[in-house]
């Protein structure tokens, strides 16, 4: 419903993400209060979508640094997708606001402007954490927790042995 006069209202539905508004406007007879909240609700889109890790990199070939760390992930999918609230398992990281387009790639890295420097490419940089050089399970989430993709590497066979400190 767009208003409700019950002290708890339910079966209150959004049907597109965003940030929205609440207001609380209360009367008696002694007269009338309204209070505004501003994106006080935010509705996330939380609809798996045809995503999937591309490529990892997880053991560069420099050295003691490890600034070339990545996740590369592919939408697959017909339809954007708001990434805001998305996160990886494996290393921190929470997608801001972002709308992934159909057929385009992203990279997520250890340090953004080494990815630029070195690739020219974008890149959003992890909040912490790091690839494992010795292999690990790398899960990609919506923002309620449903599984998207995920991959677990390892540095040893059937791993090629370049992809550990090679590149």
């Amino acid at each position: 419903p767009e208003s409700s006069t019950v002290q708890n209202p339910e079966n209150i539905l959004y049907e597109q993400p965003g940030k929205f508004e609440v207001v609380l406007q209360a009367r008696n007879v002694a007269g009338e209060d309204v209070m505004v909240k501003d994106k006080y609700i935010t509705v996330l889109d939380t609809t798996a979508y045809n995503m999937i890790i591309t490529e990892i990199m997880y053991n560069p070939p420099e050295t003691d640094t490890d600034s070339l760390e990545f996740i590369e992930i592919y939408n697959a999918g017909n339809e954007p997708v708001k990434l805001e609230g998305y996160y990886f398992y494996g290393i921190d990281f929470t997608f801001p606001e972002f709308e992934f387009l159909p057929g385009d790639f992203l990279i997520v890295a250890s340090d953004a402007e080494a990815m630029m420097n070195t690739f020219g490419v974008n890149a959003f940089a992890f909040d912490g954490g790091f690839l494992d050089n010795n292999g690990e399970l790398i899960e990609f989430y919506t923002p309620n927790g449903t599984l998207i993709d995920q991959v677990e590497y390892d540095d040893m066979e059937p791993w090629p042995e370049k992809a550990d400190g090679n590149g």
